[in-house]
C-alpha cells in the first residue's frame, strides 16, 4: 500500500511539473517581431552630420522611444501570463505546530490546478493580450516616427534660420549702403536731414531684426542638440508627394480597428460571466511521522450567482465601449481622408506661392532700381518709397525662405503618414531594443 501511495505521489509531482513547464507555441505576433528583429542590425549613430545620421541619433536618444519599447516588452510578458492559464499550476505548502489548538505534526502538501472549462475565457484573454501587444507595438513605432520627424524638421529649420539670418544681414548691409549715400547727399545739400533720420531709423530696426534672428537660431541649435547631440543643421531630401499609405489605412486607423476587436473580446467575456468555470485540483499530502502519502483529486465548479448588479453593469459597460470603439473607427476613416487631402492642398498652395514669390521678387528688384533712379536723378520719389521698396525685396526673400521650409515640412509629414519616411532615410535596415524599424511594422 505504501508503494502504491508513493508511486501515485511521484506521478502527481511529475505530471504537475511537466505541465507547468510546458510552453506551447509562442504568440504569432511575438514570433513575427522576434524573427524580423533577428535579421536586422542594431541601430547605431550614423557618421557625419547628414539628415539620416541625425535621425538615427535622435531615435537612440529619445526617451519616449525607450519608454514605449519597455511597454512593448510588458505587453509581450502579459501574453505569457495569460497563456499560463492553459497549463497546470503547482503549489506546495508546509504547515505544523505545537499545542492543543495547532494543526499538529508538520504536513507537506502539494496541490495542482488545471482549468478544463471556462467557455473560452482563457482564449479571449490571450487574444486580448495579443491585440494589446499589436496596439502597443504600433504606438512604439509611432514614437520612432515622431522622433524622426522632430529631429528632421529641427535640422532643416536650422538651415532655414541660417538662410533667414543671411537675408536679414543682407538687408542691413543694403540699408547701411543707402544710409551712406544719403549722408553724402546731405553733406552736399542734395537732401534734407529728415531723409537721413528716416534712413537711420530703418537701419536700427534692421539691426534689431538681425539680433532676433541670431537669437532664434541659437535656440533652435540648442533644441537640436537636445534631440541629437549636435548643433549643425542642413538640407533634407525632397520626399515624394505621397500622403497616404498603401490601402489608405493610417496607423491611427489600424489602432482604432484593433481596439474594436479588443472591445468585442471584452464584451464576449462580460456576456459569459455567468457561465461556470470548472477545474481539476489534484492533491498530495505527507505528514511527519506517517508512513504513507495521501492523494486525491478535487473538482471545482464556480459561477457568480449574485453580485448586486455588477455582472449586468460590466456587460453594459463593455457594450458601450464596443460602440465607442466602432465610432472611433468611423472618425479615423474620415480623418485619414481629410488629413491627406489637407496635406495635398497645402503642398499645392505652397508650390504656387513659391512661384509667385520668385516672380514678385524679380519685379520688386526692378522696381527698386527704378525708385532709386527716380529719387537720386529725378527727385520724383521720397525717401520712404525707396526704403520701403528696399525692405520689401528682402522681406519677400525671407518669406520665400519660409515657404521652402514649410513645403519640406509638409513633405516630411506626408512621408510619415505614408510609412515611407524610414525607407527613404535608410532606417529600415536596423532594429532597436530588439524591435525592427521596418516600415511594414514587422
Amino acid at each position: 500500500m505504501k508503494t502504491n501511495n508513493s508511486k501515485r505521489f511521484a506521478l502527481l509531482v511529475a505530471v504537475s511539473i511537466m505541465g507547468g513547464c510546458a510552453s506551447g507555441p509562442p504568440s504569432e505576433t511575438v514570433s513575427r517581431i522576434a524573427d524580423r528583429g533577428a535579421t536586422l542590425q542594431q541601430l547605431t549613430p550614423g557618421p557625419g552630420g547628414t539628415a539620416p545620421s541625425v535621425t538615427r541619433s535622435a531615435i537612440l536618444m529619445d526617451s519616449e522611444v525607450r519608454e514605449q519599447a519597455s511597454l512593448t516588452e510588458v505587453s509581450v510578458d502579459q501574453i505569457a501570463i495569460e497563456r499560463a492559464a492553459l497549463f497546470p499550476s503547482v503549489s506546495f505548502g508546509l504547515t505544523g505546530g505545537e499545542g492543543s489548538a495547532s494543526v499538529g505534526d508538520s504536513t507537506l502538501e502539494l496541490s495542482g490546478n488545471q482549468t478544463i472549462l471556462d467557455f473560452g475565457g482563457t482564449r479571449r484573454a490571450i487574444e486580448a493580450a495579443d491585440i494589446q501587444l499589436q496596439i502597443q507595438y504600433m504606438t512604439f513605432q509611432s514614437s520612432v516616427d515622431n522622433a524622426i520627424v522632430s529631429s528632421l524638421l529641427t535640422y532643416r529649420r536650422i538651415q532655414a534660420l541660417e538662410d533667414g539670418l543671411a537675408i536679414q544681414r543682407a538687408k542691413l548691409s543694403a540699408l547701411r549702403s543707402l544710409q551712406d549715400l544719403i549722408d553724402v547727399r546731405l553733406e552736399i545739400g542734395a537732401t534734407g536731414s529728415s531723409d537721413a533720420l528716416e534712413t537711420r531709423n530703418r537701419v536700427e530696426r534692421a539691426e534689431f531684426d538681425v539680433l532676433d534672428a541670431e537669437l532664434e537660431l541659437s535656440e533652435e541649435r540648442d533644441r537640436l542638440f537636445r534631440l541629437t547631440g549636435q548643433r549643425q543643421g542642413g538640407f533634407i531630401p525632397n520626399f515624394p508627394e505621397i500622403c497616404s499609405p498603401a490601402g489608405g489605412e493610417t496607423d491611427d486607423l489600424k489602432i482604432a480597428q484593433l481596439k474594436v476587436i479588443e472591445a468585442r473580446l471584452s464584451l464576449e467575456e462580460a456576456e459569459r460571466a455567468r457561465f461556470p468555470r470548472i477545474s481539476l485540483n489534484p492533491l498530495g499530502r505527507v505528514t511527519a511521522g506517517s508512513n504513507g502519502v495521501t492523494t486525491g483529486m478535487n473538482v471545482s465548479v464556480s459561477a457568480p450567482i449574485l453580485e448586486g448588479g455588477a455582472v449586468e453593469a460590466r456587460e453594459n459597460a463593455a457594450r458601450n465601449r464596443y460602440a465607442g470603439a466602432e465610432a472611433a473607427v468611423e472618425t479615423e476613416e474620415r480623418n485619414a481622408i481629410l488629413d491627406a487631402t489637407s496635406l495635398q492642398r497645402d503642398l499645392s498652395v505652397l508650390r504656387e506661392k513659391q512661384v509667385m514669390l520668385q516672380r514678385q521678387i524679380g519685379l520688386l528688384e526692378e522696381t527698386r532700381e527704378l525708385y532709386r533712379s527716380q529719387y537720386i536723378n529725378l527727385g520724383t520719389r521720397v525717401i520712404t518709397d525707396l526704403l520701403d521698396m528696399e525692405e520689401s525685396v528682402y522681406d519677400r526673400q525671407a518669406e520665400l525662405n519660409e515657404v521652402k521650409y514649410d513645403l519640406q515640412k509638409s513633405l516630411v509629414q506626408c512621408a510619415a503618414r505614408s510609412d515611407t519616411l524610414r525607407q527613404h532615410l535608410g532606417i529600415t535596415a536596423f532594429q532597436i531594443y530588439g524591435y525592427p524599424l521596418t516600415s511594414d511594422g514587422f
